[in-house]
């Protein structure tokens, strides 16, 4: 049987929204809620795990008793960089599980067929994330001058969730030089020379990331 589990990566201190976003109230609930109702409501993800600031540790798991969210096992604190934030998230995983899902807390509308679509291509490449195609002109440009415009075919915005096979990942964890900072997971695992796939995203998994973003939300809901 196939266990899948999901970290959710909320201990962001939100410097550019002015606090942190993951607990931004939007219709009386906040922004982490929604995040977390997405995974809980799916019905192959087996447990969750909510990494969150350590101030935040007590009012996170109220709020995760509140709301019945009875799929999160472990609400535990983040470490000083996202990249230590998920791998505290991912040694409360079983090593039994086979797939290990990791998502931003500040994208609150992740669509369900996000979900089934990463796990499929997880299963078939070991590591899987989604992305959206670059459609704008990209330029590249230094002290404010443009020194030329960068070639946009094959370039893709990457979003989370992103999909990894539990004993890939946690060969990768012994493997990489820690002490470099990595944007994300999948880049982690690209640079010991492992496969990453990449499968389509989704406009609406917005990522909050100012305040100017906000609006959109009552769109996408």
């Amino acid at each position: 049987m196939i266990e899948i589990s999901a970290i959710i990566a909320a201990a962001g201190i939100g410097s550019r929204f002015g606090g942190p976003k993951q607990f931004y109230r939007f219709r009386r609930r906040p922004l982490i809620y929604y995040c977390l109702m997405a995974f809980h409501r799916h019905p192959r993800i087996r447990r969750i795990v909510l990494v969150v600031p350590e101030d935040a540790i007590i009012h996170s798991r109220a709020l995760v008793v509140a709301n019945g969210f009875r799929k999160v096992e472990a609400v535990i604190p983040g470490g000083k960089r996202r990249q230590d934030s998920v791998r505290n998230g991912f040694r409360h995983i079983p090593c039994t599980d086979s797939i290990v899902i990791i998502h931003d807390g500040a994208r609150p509308f992740v669509p369900p067929a996000v979900i089934d679509h990463g796990i499929a291509a997880c299963l078939t490449c070991g590591a899987a994330v989604c992305g959206i195609p670059v459609s704008d002109t990209v330029k590249r440009s230094k002290h404010g001058r443009i020194l030329g415009t960068v070639d946009r075919e094959g370039l893709f915005l990457i979003q989370t969730p992103q999909f990894f096979k539990h004993a890939l990942l946690d060969r990768v964890y012994r493997m990489v030089n820690f002490n470099r900072i990595f944007t994300d997971e999948a880049a982690m695992v690209e640079s010991v020379g492992r496969t990453v796939c990449l499968f389509p995203g989704d406009k609406r998994n917005i990522k909050i990331t100012d305040r100017a973003d906000i609006p959109a939300l009552g769109t996408i809901l």
